[in-house]
């Protein structure tokens, strides 16, 4: 169920229909992970296996004209080898998932504006 909802064109009709009330939005940066040359990449996440698809959803809140917040959030314990980590792997993971979204952001298609002539 939750795979099928990463398509573009229902991610893109979702935000569409809810763009008046669409106020504060929020995404995982628990899914991100960084190359050995220091790139990111998103991760698939663990509740379906598959790619959440931010770029989609960035762009569809940027066609729709939205100028709310975009909040980072790290609800899951942090584990590494069956050991609980501490704040400094939050930190990291947020860091991370920040870089991936600016990148979105500042690459998102504005609302188009059509001018006639």
């Amino acid at each position: 169920m939750f795979f099928d909802r990463q398509r573009t064109d229902y991610v893109q009709e979702a935000v569409e229909k809810c763009k008046d009330y669409i106020r504060y939005t929020h995404y995982g940066a628990w899914n991100f992970s960084e190359t050995e040359n220091g790139g990111i990449v998103l991760d698939p996440a663990p509740g379906h296996g598959g790619k959440i698809n931010y770029e989609a959803f960035i762009n569809a809140l940027a066609q729709q004209g939205y100028d709310g917040y975009l909040a980072s959030e790290y609800c899951l314990p942090v584990l590494h080898n069956h050991k609980l980590c501490g704040i400094d792997e939050i930190d990291k993971a947020t860091r991370r998932g920040l870089q991936y979204m600016k990148q979105l952001v500042q690459n998102a298609v504005p609302q188009q504006i059509f001018i006639e002539r």
